[in-house]
């Protein structure tokens, strides 16, 4: 593994890098996206225990100028981990840098897509016997609250993929308004806390429902529509057709090739988001639960 690593466009040089990641789940996954030639965001990797400050933001340059979507991972991964998936300026990368190089871990710099701007999020789960099942939240939410266990699916749906990976609709379910009003509250504590306090580690009831909202009010983002649907009493608006659509075909991609590719492994699971307004969906990475839950 060298210190610094840029994720390859080229599905067959993603291929490659699989074997170099061993052990670290969250890379191989995103390495897999590339490799199956799913949309994804440009991505490094950096070895904060090899690499200086001034060497990395060089290689981030790369991918944006100033600004970077953080993730990282640890081989083995422990069953509490910090929380990933903020923005930061180049001029944290080098405390950035310091803080992971203390938790051992690889820090996993991509292109600056802010969680806080998502419109529509979504988790998916593929199982052995051809079952696709989606979880989805909306404006406001990240596919994170649905993959760390925050809140409750908005939104959810089966279908059923036969041996060519077409989908067959079996059912779907939405939350109801009063439940949706509590996984807003839920919501608001965290962007308080993760997004705004900038807290790795925290739990919710650190914050009541009023010191978040305050927290959030103080912020200069309140204006983005995101925000305003958070504090407003505005009810649920299902998924588009057409993100929907687009998790299917990611999915039939997955069944067609992803299963040959890690032997042993009887279902995966995947998120995706939709960013830049809606124009672009991403998959993040792909999970294979047996190894992701088997934590040291």
């Amino acid at each position: 593994m060298r210190p610094i690593e840029h994720f390859p466009r080229d599905p067959q040089e993603a291929a490659a890098l699989l074997p170099v990641f061993a052990g670290y789940n969250k890379i191989q996954g995103m390495l897999l996206c590339r490799a199956l030639d799913l949309p994804t965001l440009p991505a490094i990797v950096i070895n904060p225990a090899q690499v200086s400050a001034e060497i990395a933001l060089s290689a981030a340059r790369t991918i944006d100028p100033s600004r970077y979507l953080v993730r990282h991972d640890r081989a083995p991964e422990t069953g509490s981990y910090p929380q990933g998936g903020y923005i930061v300026r180049s001029d944290e990368i080098e405390a950035e840098l310091e803080w992971y190089r203390q938790q051992s871990r690889l820090i996993v710099l991509l292109s600056p897509a802010d969680p806080l701007d998502n419109l529509y999020s979504a988790s998916a789960l593929l199982t052995s016997d051809n079952m696709l099942s989606i979880e989805v939240v909306g404006p406001g939410f990240d596919a994170g609250d649905l993959n760390r266990g925050f809140i409750s699916p908005l939104e959810s749906y089966r279908f059923l993929l036969d041996d060519s990976g077409r989908t067959r609709f079996i059912g779907s379910s939405q939350l109801d308004a009063e439940s949706y009003s509590v996984m807003k509250s839920l919501r608001i504590r965290k962007i308080a806390l993760k997004y705004i306090l900038k807290k790795r580690l925290f739990n919710l009831n650190e914050l009541d429902e009023n010191q978040a909202i305050a927290t959030l009010r103080s912020s200069p983002r309140t204006a983005q529509i995101q925000f305003r649907h958070l504090l407003s009493d505005e009810g649920y608006v299902k998924a588009p057709r057409k993100f929907l659509a687009e998790l299917e075909r990611f999915a039939s991609v997955m069944h067609r090739d992803a299963n040959s590719r890690v032997a042993g492994e009887k279902m995966l699971a995947f998120s995706a988001s939709q960013i830049d307004n809606s124009e672009t969906t991403v998959v993040w990475d792909i999970v294979y639960p047996q190894r992701k839950y088997a934590l040291n």
